[in-house]
């Protein structure tokens, strides 16, 4: 009889714009057989209808913490009943506490700490997740919060308000504090290194756990193929071709979009002006 295959959840964790979302596409490729899970967002139809009347203003004013805290846990419980055997989640257990702790230091005017523990209470009396093995992988430019909340903000498209800016503060205190209690299985400070640079630390620690992911090949280009032609001209099928065949690397053009856009602060490289900066949205 062949032995059942562990049930494991892979999170990638952070403040906003610290790379969650670029990091766990490259990842999923490493692991092209996990589940790439998202947000817990697209795990409950609720989230639609808070979007409709104001997504910032049911977070930050219209919900009680408790609706709020009870929407981002029974989100989390939704998405983990119905992922796969290996599941990537984009903010896992701990970085959901913390967005739940940090906003509900705003509402109620409390403590980061506290905060925290309202939120551990509230998670604690609701019914448990599926049960599985996760990993929690916290990325992070700078250890003091104060600079990591600055590194985040800096990098918005746009200018941002008073009240998300003070968010951004303390999401970052939060997660200062989930570290000093150990939550995140890996804590990996990246500053401003290159994205594969990151993505090959994320790996090797997972690695390092006994997580099956395929390393990243070495970045030094001994040749460069490119592809040209109308749309399904066949770029593609040779694409995949010399990956399959011959190892190379292969990156589509959404991939080389979506590293620029990162890099020079456009939240959705196909929404832009002339002048370059996102217009809508």
């Amino acid at each position: 009889m062949t032995a059942e295959r562990e049930r494991l959840s892979v999170s990638l964790n952070g403040v906003d714009n610290v790379g969650k979302t670029t990091h766990l596409a490259w990842l999923h490729r490493g692991i092209p057989d996990a589940h790439s899970v998202a947000t817990v967002d697209a795990w409950d139809s609720r989230w639609q209808e808070v979007a409709a009347g104001g997504f910032a203003s049911w977070w930050f004013v219209d919900s009680s913490t408790a609706e709020h805290i009870e929407l981002v846990i029974a989100s989390h419980h939704a998405r983990r009943a119905q992922s796969g055997p290996l599941a990537l989640e984009d903010r896992g257990v701990p970085m959901l506490r913390a967005t739940c702790a940090a906003t509900a230091a705003l509402k109620d005017g409390l403590a980061p700490a506290e905060a925290l523990q309202r939120v551990e209470r509230a998670e604690a009396a609701a019914p448990a997740a599926a049960a599985r093995r996760e990993v929690h992988v916290l990325l992070r430019r700078f250890a003091d919060p104060a600079r990591e909340a600055r590194a985040a903000l800096s990098r918005e498209p746009r200018p941002t308000d008073e009240r998300y800016a003070s968010y951004q503060h303390t999401l970052a205190e939060v997660l200062t504090l989930q570290v000093e209690r150990g939550e995140y299985d890996a804590v990996l400070d990246v500053g401003d290194a290159p994205i594969l640079d990151v993505q090959r630390r994320i790996r090797s620690q997972l690695a390092g756990m006994g997580i099956r992911v395929s390393p990243l090949p070495d970045d030094t280009l001994d040749r460069l193929w490119v592809l040209g032609g109308m749309s399904e001209s066949g770029k593609s099928t040779v694409g995949e071709l010399l990956r399959d065949e011959h190892g190379v690397t292969r990156l589509k053009i959404g991939y080389l979009l979506e590293v620029a856009a990162l890099r020079t602060g456009v939240a959705d490289p196909m929404r832009t002006g002339r002048s370059g900066n996102r217009q809508n949205g």
